[in-house]
């Protein structure tokens, strides 16, 4: 887990974008990494 997180790199105009256009969950942000074509890994 340490790897994961020590690598991860936050957009946060991206998270700002999700969180203003109501995707309050994981499972809704996840649908909306995926509707804007990014990547998971």
């Amino acid at each position: 887990m340490t790897g994961i997180i020590g690598d991860l790199e936050v957009n946060k105009t991206l998270i700002k974008q999700a969180a203003d256009s109501g995707y309050a969950i994981a499972t809704d942000l996840a649908d909306w990494v995926i509707q804007i074509g990014a990547s998971f890994s």
